[in-house]
């Protein structure tokens, strides 16, 4: 009889004692699965922001494709020309760097007696309407005939990009 109290007594220690390794395996699953859901709920999060990056960025390059001209001295001239300032400017081509996706043409411009709108206009223009024109240093100085005009010099920026042929591989659907 004492033998049985023992086996039974035994037997219960068995049984709380796999109920209690059974529970902190529960309460460590349960952490883990937090965690995955939370990392998943991130990775959901990067797929979205990635998608909206990436419309984004194939926006600007549609603009930039579109914006492709032969020359840096053809672009500027057309930019001037819109502008009115098409027989008021020299411009001279610096440098010429290619790179994998493109090329990028540095050159100067030096504007000749232009009021202070018509800068402002051509400079609004190069920062909202053209992409691929980019100004590098201006130096603005009156104009020694007439104080009221002015002389501007300006290193611009032209990139043109190649157009890409292969795209980085979009994230899995299965992510969402």
């Amino acid at each position: 009889m004492k033998i049985k109290f023992i086996i039974g007594g035994i037997f219960l220690i068995m049984i709380f004692i796999s109920t209690i390794s059974g529970l902190v395996w529960l309460k460590k699953t349960k952490k883990e699965i937090e965690y995955l859901k939370s990392l998943t709920a991130e990775t959901i999060s990067l797929v979205k922001e990635y998608k909206s990056l990436k419309s984004i960025i194939d926006k600007i390059e549609i603009k930039l494709l579109e914006e492709n001209v032969s020359s840096f001295t053809e672009d500027i001239r057309k930019a001037m020309a819109i502008k009115g300032l098409s027989n008021r400017f020299e411009i001279k081509l610096i440098s010429t760097e290619e790179s994998l996706f493109g090329f990028r043409e540095t050159g100067e411009v030096i504007l000749k007696k232009i009021t202070m709108n018509e800068l402002i206009n051509i400079l609004y223009y190069f920062e909202k309407e053209r992409a691929t024109i980019t100004i590098n240093s201006i130096s603005i100085k009156k104009s020694s005939q007439n104080p009221n005009l002015f002389d501007v010099k300006m290193e611009l920026s032209v990139t043109k990009i190649k157009k890409s042929s292969e795209s980085p591989s979009e994230p899995s659907e299965e992510l969402l």
